[in-house]
């Protein structure tokens, strides 16, 4: 079985600016690996990727940034160029997944009424706009940037998204919240949630997927204030299809990089934990390990908001990204593995 890496940058001095797709082989040892660039001679701007996923066709697409405009590049199952589209954004390119229709959706920030705003962008296999929205939530007495983080299709054929929500005063970032998004297949909200920590920290979330029963796993990490106030740790959001709260917990850990639903109903959570190692979760339905103490319900505010929504007219320019390939060798390290806690087995598992 195959792999993909993405969220690799190269740039420097006198040196092109290029994004890296790679896609080992299964012995894991020296990995042909295609590199588009754009070519220049000197790297004023770079380019890179900033997220990659296989498509149904087995090829990949990329979502990544060609100087300060949002990039996307289809990629052949070789890693040929197949198409390329940059969108003149103003913003970060946080996530892409392939839609029902063959299309994409794209979750970014877009530089909007003098802030950020959450932005999403529908297109068709070819990468032309089917349609294009941005997100706001209206604060008083306070400058809003909003970041679409996350984004899934349904299996409606809607979506769900996650956004973070800063609050600026007096020229800092104050606090932050979690803004879940439940749209319909042409982006028209259905329902939205903020959540917060409170204690004017910080409550970022990271992904979001659907869940077997048509809700929603929600994940994210919060970080206390300034002045040292609201929680910390990695927190896990359970909600029902309407977006009413089922559970919510946080964990010890230092942070959640993604969650996702497993096929049997439970959860799977990476992040980082402990210093500097990775952490790994299986959960059960209900964000736990059995016996094992590695959650706590946690008394976050869910609560509902209204939001100003945009349509936008980006209009996408085709891009001239050559490849070329190179070779990347992969060294396999010994990293040492710690049990943080394992679940026992019930009376009738013996």
């Amino acid at each position: 079985m195959g792999a993909i890496l993405s969220r690799v940058q190269l740039w420097g001095q006198n040196i092109p600016g290029q994004g890296v797709v790679v896609t080992p082989g299964v012995s894991n040892s020296t990995i042909g690996a295609r590199l588009c660039g754009a070519g220049s001679t000197t790297c004023l701007v770079f380019e890179f990727f900033n997220s990659a996923l296989q498509t149904s066709d087995r090829g990949y697409i990329a979502l990544g940034e060609w100087g300060s405009q949002t990039w996307l590049v289809k990629l052949s199952p070789t890693g040929d160029v197949e198409w390329q589209k940059a969108y003149p954004v103003d913003g970060f390119p946080y996530s892409v997944q392939e839609t029902s229709d063959g299309g994409f959706i794209v979750a970014e920030s877009l530089g909007l009424n003098n802030g950020q705003r959450a932005w999403l962008l529908k297109t068709d296999p070819l990468g032309n706009t089917v349609w294009q929205k941005a997100y706001a939530v209206p604060v008083e007495d306070a400058i809003i940037d909003d970041h679409a983080r996350w984004v899934r299709q349904t299996s409606d054929g809607g979506y769900v998204v996650v956004s973070d929500v800063t609050v600026f005063r007096d020229g800092f970032a104050q606090s932050s919240l979690a803004w879940i998004l439940r749209l319909d297949a042409e982006g028209s909200i259905v329902w939205q949630k903020l959540f917060s920590g409170g204690g004017n920290g910080y409550t970022t979330p990271v992904s979001v997927d659907e869940t077997l029963d048509g809700g929603f796993l929600a994940a994210g990490h919060f970080t206390v204030s300034r002045s040292g106030s609201g929680p910390k740790g990695p927190w896990l959001l359970r909600l029902d299809a309407d977006g009413d709260l089922v559970w919510q917990k946080i964990y010890s850990g230092s942070f959640f990089s993604e969650a996702r639903v497993t096929r049997d109903g439970g959860i799977i959570a990476v992040g980082g934990c402990c210093g500097d190692l990775v952490w790994a979760m299986k959960l059960d339905v209900n964000g736990d390990v059995r016996r094992c103490p590695v959650g706590v319900p946690s008394n976050a505010t869910l609560t509902d908001t209204d939001s100003i929504v945009t349509n936008t007219s980006i209009t996408p320019v085709d891009t001239d990204a050559t490849a070329s390939l190179v070779d990347v060798s992969v060294t396999t390290s010994a990293f040492p593995v710690q049990d943080v806690c394992m679940a026992l087995p019930s009376k009738n598992e013996g």
